[in-house]
């Protein structure tokens, strides 16, 4: 069954709850499984696979179904209720659901229960590796249980692309409990902020409107409490109401920028229920940074209009001007010869244009109807059939961009492994394209090569068969995972970010001193669960957020230098699936369309916004920390700008304490002849110091820290 929340402006119909919380209301168990013992199977029906075998793991002296996302048979659990004692719960009734589980790895499992109104609910559970087996309660406020996932009530699973993508470990199951709970959970509940994502700007009131209907008509909520937790997940406001009719206002006091969950609770006489949503603060950037932009996959079927609009606002209320995606080959000529726009790519466009930002659009290489992955397109036929399309789509979108780019990481072959031999197919792409985009549109700005990670011998191979004629900029693809934006790798030269950015640039000046040089991408991904840091670098080759959050500011930073590169793209603006365990799906600086709060912000969401408010599209003057030392040695760093209303501004800031040689404590030192400072830390929140000394002294943090000298100072 495939089942995705859609919402509309970030209004949440939540039933469920974070199983953490325990009413201890007690209950009547009604059902149980355990897997060293299958003929004790009380009241439910456990199988792996009608069709195989169980497969089972044993730790501790203690027996498990094992379930492993190797293959169909063994990823999953399958639970299916004796309907003679449960089926088809009222929507009142609350059920808690305990699975044992072997705590080994770190993956995660998903428990996916058939839930009312006929719909598939799923709930994540992360492994941290301690090797105990551990109980884990899912508290299910709106179960419906009447066979309604393919014929049972729920399924535990290590493979779901709905819920949390494929674990790459097995899982031990040891035993599963159901009890009916003597506590009603009989609230359908609303959440609304009128906010896409419920990020409020600047500022804007803090305001939650909340729908509290009792089904029943029984058990009328007689207490609303609700909890403020900042990112670290410390309470910072909290407050009880009794409310009055079926819908309450919230109104939060001003909180400092940042990201925040809000917990709500309701409780009855015999009744309750918690709702849990994301909600942040952030600047607005006044302008675009015109250096700046980001890649947003408007192609995507799953986004309506509503989204899409929405995406664009975000992307112009966070500072970027330049919007990447994907123009679809195969979406656009489905039958040879007959081309039509998408709808989505048209709509998109449009909304960039009335926002003043402009789309940079890829012509990717891939279409079935001539050609076979990896789409080299090595006969004059199939090339000619590209040209088409590129002539097509350049002329159909010249009211809204003249910005395009091909061949998209046309050097890596399937699995993404490098091909350093290729560039020869590459340029007879580009020689077919290029001239039918100008006779298309003679004003088209034409990127080419996207090459996945700067190769020299790869872009030198280009340029030796004449790349500099066929172009007006050329791009690649930088990444390193785990690691700031000014990390150096001895042993991973590839994943050097900034001296790479600047081994390119100094490249372009060389061989196409006219031309310009762009990363078009260059960005983050976050591992979505709860994982530590170091679980998350070693476990998936990913950061966890807050590690994003900084590295997007210093990237920003670092690569105002005009000297370093002359645009630069993020990617990604919004995550792709749920897929904890997949890189290409977490690389947003907003979540999913099916997160918990759609397109809610990360904290790298915050960075981007502050730095975008803050300095903008000041001029970058130079970067005074550290700049005797080698590139593999410099650990501090200090870059000066200059607005247009002539004021500096100084960011700065020290690379992870994990990449240091030198833990010792260093401080930066700020004079200024100006009777105001302005601090502002990396989320945008401003403190004012009074200039008494002519200088300002802070510690070096891996936080940037923003200093500006003002006259007199503004009130926001």
């Amino acid at each position: 069954m495939n089942y995705r929340i859609r919402y509309g402006i970030a209004c949440l119909t939540l039933l469920t709850s974070l199983s953490v919380y325990s009413h201890g209301s007690g209950g009547k168990p009604i059902a149980s499984a355990r897997a060293d013992a299958p003929e004790s199977m009380r009241n439910m029906l456990v199988y792996q696979s009608k069709e195989a075998k169980p497969s089972y793991l044993r730790s501790q002296g203690t027996q498990g179904w094992k379930l492993d996302a190797i293959q169909p048979e063994t990823e999953a659990l399958h639970g299916d209720l004796n309907d003679n004692v449960l089926y088809a719960l009222s929507p009142e009734q609350t059920v808690c659901l305990t699975v044992r589980y072997l705590d080994k790895g770190y993956g995660g499992f998903a428990l996916c229960y058939d839930a009312q109104g006929n719909q598939k609910k799923g709930k994540f559970v992360q492994l941290h590796n301690t090797g105990e087996w551990i109980d884990h309660t899912f508290e299910l406020y709106d179960a419906r249980l009447a066979n309604g996932l393919d014929g049972v009530d729920f399924v535990i699973t290590t493979h779901d692309k709905d819920v949390m993508g494929k674990a790459p470990d097995p899982v031990g199951i040891a035993s599963i409990e159901v009890e009916l709970t003597d506590q009603l959970s009989p609230y359908q509940l609303h959440v609304e902020s009128g906010k896409t994502g419920n990020i409020f700007f600047e500022h804007e009131p803090i305001r939650f409107y909340i729908q509290c209907l009792d089904i029943t008509g029984q058990h009328p909520c007689r207490e609303l409490t609700y909890t403020v937790l900042n990112e670290w997940g410390k309470t910072i406001h909290r407050q009880s109401c009794i409310p009055t009719d079926e819908e309450a206002r919230i109104e939060l006091p001003a909180l400092p920028y940042g990201v925040y969950e809000l917990v709500l609770e309701m409780k009855g006489k015999n009744s309750y229920q918690k709702i849990v949503t994301d909600f942040a603060r952030s600047r607005r950037a006044d302008e675009v940074n015109r250096r700046f932009g980001t890649n947003v996959h408007f192609d995507w079927v799953v986004y309506n209009d509503h989204d899409i609009k929405q995406l664009a606002t975000l992307v112009k209320n966070v500072g970027y001007s330049l919007v990447r995606t994907s123009l679809r080959w195969y979406q656009m000529e489905k039958v040879k010869g007959q081309f039509a726009l998408t709808h989505n790519i048209l709509y998109s466009n449009q909304c960039l244009k009335d926002l003043g930002l402009k789309m940079v659009g890829i012509l990717s290489q891939e279409n079935p109807l001539y050609d076979a992955d990896p789409y080299w397109l090595e006969s004059e036929e199939k090339r000619e059939a590209y040209a088409r399309f590129c002539a097509y789509m350049v002329n159909m979108l010249k009211e809204y961009t003249n910005l395009f780019t091909y061949p998209n990481e046309f050097n890596l072959t399937r699995g993404g492994k490098h091909n350093e031999t290729n560039y020869r197919q590459n340029m007879d792409i580009v020689k077919a394209a290029y001239p039918a985009i100008k006779q298309a549109n003679p004003n088209a700005f034409i990127l080419s090569s996207s090459v996945s990670r700067y190769d020299d011998y790869y872009l030198r191979g280009l340029f030796s068969l004449g790349l500099a004629q066929y172009c007006d900029a050329v791009s690649v693809h930088l990444y390193d995972f785990i690691g700031g934006p000014e990390a150096y790798y001895a042993g991973w030269p590839w994943l050097n970010v900034y001296p790479n950015t600047r081994l390119f640039h100094e490249l372009m000046r060389k061989l196409a001193p006219n031309k310009k040089a762009w990363i078009t991408e260059n960005g983050w991904p976050t591992y979505p669960g709860d994982l530590t840091a170091e679980e998350a670098h070693q476990a998936h080759f990913m950061c966890v957020p807050h590690e994003q959050a900084r590295w997007y500011a210093r990237s920003f930073i670092l690569n105002s230098d005009t000297s370093l590169i002359d645009k630069f793209i993020h990617y990604d603006f919004v995550d792709n699936e749920v897929g904890y365990f997949n890189r290409e799906s977490n690389f947003g600086i907003i979540h999913s369309h099916n997160h918990r709060t759609p397109f809610s912000a990360k904290p790298a969401f915050i960075t981007v916004a502050a730095f975008n408010d803050i300095v903008g599209n000041a001029t970058f003057v130079e970067n005074t920390a550290d700049q005797y030392l080698p590139e593999d040695k410099r650990d501090r760093f200090a870059c000066r700008f200059v607005n247009d209303l002539g004021e500096e501004i100084v960011c700065f800031w020290q690379q992870d304490d994990r990449l240091l040689s030198d833990l010792s404590v260093h401080t930066y030192t700020y004079t200024s002849d100006m009777p105001y400072l302005e601090i502002y830390d990396m989320y945008g929140n401003r403190e004012v110091v009074e200039n008494k000394t002519g200088s300002y002294t802070a510690v070096y943090t891996d936080r940037p820290v923003y200093i500006k000298g003002v006259k007199e100072v503004k009130p926001w």
